[in-house]
């Protein structure tokens, strides 16, 4: 028996018939006088190695034959791979709450993550303009799904099934063929109208909550009631000034409890409000004396610059911490 330098290992085994499968394709090939083909699975140092192994019988009805051997056992970890790979994105998109999607040239939808989007079924946008679902397409040049340059967090307004508004994020990546040409492109969308509604809701709360407040102390008849109400008006308010500002919501509580003017007027422009509201908070909410409220420059602006603001915020944290 005899192998060239990469057959070593493989006649070592055949000599110790540590193989049957292959001493079975040798048997059959020289018995036939045919060539006998097949897979070979060994166990190696560093798994399962996998040959394709052909036997050719000698002429003349010698008892020789030669042994051919491939080993693919590359080829099977990378096609195992792939598969495995192709199996978790397809998990990973049916399973996902954003929307995955393709167009082609024309910019109509030819894929549509299975679960579909907007309230549509994937088979009801599939074949239709991307542009039919985006509120006031004519806004956009070009139209995000149909650009020739990647986009990321690109927020557009699209319409649901139903009629109503969808806030949705947009990422998009061109398609180009061998040639560099483009050829349509892809991306995800991921829908934020309810995270956009409740931003909204929280901007406009502290508000209406003082303008109810400033309303109701027009009427000397509902001032009982004001007093009984103004609780709960003011825990709305300080929660909506803690989101707002990212602020903890123990240095937004501090400055009420000091009844704190500059306080409260800092943390109102650290929520991003105007000096006018934190002027109605100041009054309507904190019960801050007349005398003792800051209110707003004549154009409009804050009383206090921004350094003054940011060490008025420093100091109610540092109030907090020494509790």
């Amino acid at each position: 028996m005899a192998a060239n330098a990469k057959g070593v290992g493989l006649q070592a085994l055949l000599e110790r018939s540590s193989v049957p499968d292959l001493g079975d394709l040798i048997a059959r090939a020289t018995d036939t006088r045919a060539i006998a083909a097949g897979l070979v699975t060994l166990q190696g140092t560093q798994g399962v190695v996998v040959l394709e192994v052909s036997v050719v019988p000698a002429p003349g009805g010698k008892p020789e034959a030669i042994v051919l051997a491939r080993d693919l056992t590359m080829d099977r970890n990378l096609r195992s791979a792939l598969v495995e790979s192709r199996q978790r994105y397809k998990d990973l998109v049916e399973i996902s709450s954003d929307f995955s999607w393709e167009v082609d040239e024309s910019g109509r939808f030819i894929f549509v993550s299975p679960r579909g989007a907007l309230g549509y079924r994937a088979d009801e946008l599939v074949g239709r303009a991307a542009a039919d679902f985006v509120t006031n397409p004519e806004d956009y040049s070009p139209l995000p799904f149909l650009s020739q340059r990647e986009l990321d967090s690109i927020e557009i307004w699209m319409r649901r099934n139903d009629g109503l508004p969808a806030c949705v994020l947009l990422a998009v990546r061109p398609i180009s063929d061998a040639s560099g040409a483009w050829r349509g492109a892809r991306g995800i969308c991921r829908d934020l109208t309810e995270e956009r509604e409740q931003e909204s809701v929280l901007s406009r709360a502290p508000a209406r909550a003082a303008s109810r407040l400033h309303r109701r102390q027009r009427s000397r008849r509902d001032r009982p009631r004001q007093h009984a109400d103004r609780g709960g008006n003011k825990a709305f308010v300080v929660a909506a000034l803690t989101v707002r500002s990212s602020l903890e919501r123990e240095v937004v509580e501090k400055a009420f409890q000091d009844r704190s003017a500059k306080g409260i007027t800092a943390v109102t422009w650290k929520a991003g409000f105007s000096a006018k509201l934190a002027e109605q908070i100041q009054s309507k909410l904190a019960a801050i004396s007349p005398r003792d409220v800051l209110r707003p420059r004549n154009d409009g602006a804050y009383p206090l610059g921004a350094d003054d603001l940011e060490w008025q915020l420093g100091f109610l944290k540092d109030l907090v911490k020494e509790k």
